[in-house]
């Protein structure tokens, strides 16, 4: 997971950096919802989420100036082959957070071509990082847990 999310996401988003300030081209970085939360239960994948939220965000500052543009894409769950090969049953975060495979990519293609900072697809995946603005990380920290454990 750290391979992938984390090494491989900063190489491949470093390696053709100079390519894309020539071309003037973009950088979608494939971040989660849960990049906004902490993981009890799946810590390392919501913490590598979070790195690629913050690795996308801080590209952007670094080359965008130089006409790139960078984008990090936060889904929720999307319902997959994936999934169900893992053996993933859905619960009621993906009835509330689904949006399909898609619609995500739809969204966060033409948020790229926007210049989005951010793609949220989805109502509920955008009423996450408002939530959390009003509630103690304590409490997200506690909900988030209980979800996540209870799911095991």
């Amino acid at each position: 997971m750290v391979a992938v999310n984390v090494r491989a996401v900063t190489d491949l988003s470093l390696r053709f950096s100079e390519q894309l300030i020539r071309h003037r081209g973009g950088i979608l970085n494939v971040a989660s919802i849960a990049g906004f939360l902490p993981g009890p239960g799946m810590a390392v994948y919501y913490a590598s989420k979070a790195y690629v939220l913050s690795l996308t965000e801080a590209l952007r500052a670094e080359l965008g100036p130089c006409g790139v543009r960078v984008t990090v894409v936060c889904p929720g769950p999307v319902p997959t082959e994936f999934q169900e090969r893992a053996g993933f049953k859905p619960g009621f975060d993906s009835a509330v957070l689904n949006v399909s495979a898609a619609d995500v990519a739809r969204d966060a293609y033409r948020g790229l071509m926007d210049n989005r900072r951010a793609v949220l697809p989805g109502f509920g995946i955008k009423m996450v990082p408002l939530m959390l603005r009003l509630f103690p990380r304590g409490f997200i920290l506690a909900a988030v847990s209980g979800f996540q454990l209870r799911k095991r």
